[in-house]
Order: structure tokens, then sequence, then C-alpha cells
């Protein structure tokens, strides 16, 4: 492993266990992602070979939005650079009674996930990509066009340029990075946060649906 990596590695390793110690951690799915999702499930609950639809969420954190595919039918996968979240995904996902539905829930950084080309019917990821710089977020973008199948679906969730902490901030984002502010101002452990700026990075047989959050 890459220094760079084990620095991501302890920041959000650090995070969930103050998260599970104050009880803090999301147990709920992010709705703008799941009520995208289910106007795509409407019309194909079932994959090409009549198997039930796999989806990959890439930043899986704790779980939820998981554990809402899974009771809709999907098998899921998940990646997450964090082995403490990734025990509480998988702690979840039992107690929820879908542990049938997982295939695998592996440690992996989004910019690098260890599946083979075109493994997954979907693919989500929340308030993950707006913490990577740009290179590292276009290697993401690069990740989701390789496994995708053709016809798959990418659903993101990251902030818009409406955000309150960017309209406070705007005159500070990056010149060469247009939409990324680094907050080193103790407001976020997490920098860069980028906004906007993702529609047409995934091109071609796959439907792309890109949700913006505009509140703090």
């Amino acid at each position: 492993m890459n220094s760079s990596y084990e620095v991501t590695k302890r920041v959000w390793e650090d995070s969930f266990a103050q998260q599970i110690a104050e009880q803090a951690y999301n147990t709920a799915p992010v709705e703008a992602v799941i009520r995208t999702l289910s106007y795509y499930l409407r019309s194909r609950s079932r994959g090409a070979e009549g198997s039930p639809l796999h989806f990959l969420e890439m930043g899986c954190g704790a779980g939820p939005n998981l554990i809402w595919l899974a009771q809709k039918g999907s098998r899921v996968s998940g990646v997450d650079i964090s082995p403490t979240a990734l025990a509480l995904a998988r702690e979840n996902l039992k107690r929820a009674g879908c542990e049938d539905r997982v295939v695998e829930l592996v440690e992996a950084s989004v910019i690098d996930v260890p599946f083979r080309d075109a493994s997954f019917d979907g693919i989500i990821e929340a308030c993950v990509f707006q913490h990577l710089n740009r290179s590292d977020r276009q290697q993401a973008f690069e990740q989701v066009r390789r496994l995708l199948k053709a016809g798959g679906v990418f659903v993101g969730y990251m902030l818009d340029a409406g955000h309150s902490v960017f309209r406070a901030k705007q005159s500070e984002q990056l010149t060469e990075d247009p939409g990324t502010l680094i907050l080193g101002d103790g407001s976020s452990k997490f920098h860069p946060e980028h906004v906007d700026g993702v529609r047409g990075e995934i091109v071609g047989e796959h439907t792309v649906a890109v949700c913006r959050g505009s509140q703090a």
C-alpha cells in the first residue's frame, strides 16, 4: 500500500471509530439516491440472464444504501477503505436479514477497485467522490466506466454549488480545479470538498444520474 492510501485509510478509520462511539453513523439510505434508483428498478428488476441485479456501492460505509437495495431483491457488493466501516456494514446487513444478498464487501480505494470489468448492473456513491482530488476523482469515474455492464446505471450524490459551505467559501476554490475547496479551517476532517462538475464523466452505453445536495 502507498502512503497516500494509508493516510486516507487512517482518516476514515478514525472517523468511523468516532461515529460508532457516538452512535452517529448513517443508518438510513440517502433519499436522493434511492429515489433515483427506484425509477430505474421499476423498469428493470432482473439482469440480462434473468438473475437479480448486482449493485456496487463505492464507499459503502455502514451499508444503509446496500440494505435498501438488498431488500428490493438486488445482490449487493461494497468497497470501503475502512475495515471498521466494512465490519459495521456486515453487521447491519446481517441484522437486517440481508446477508444472503451480499456478494462481497472488500477493503479497497474507490480509485482501484478489485473487481472484473463489466461486473455490475449498477454502481452508486454518496458523498465519497467529492472528497477526492481531481486526479483521484477522474480515476474513480474511470473505475465506474470499467465496472459497469452495458446498459448499467450509475447514481452519484455530491454537494451542489448552492450548498452553504460552498457559498461561504467559493472565493477560495482552486483555480486549477474549479468547484473544489480545501477545508483547512477545521470545519471538516476531509478535504478537498468538490461540487458539481460530474455530469458527462460516464458516457456511452450507461445511464448517469447525479444528485446534488444544496443544503448544509
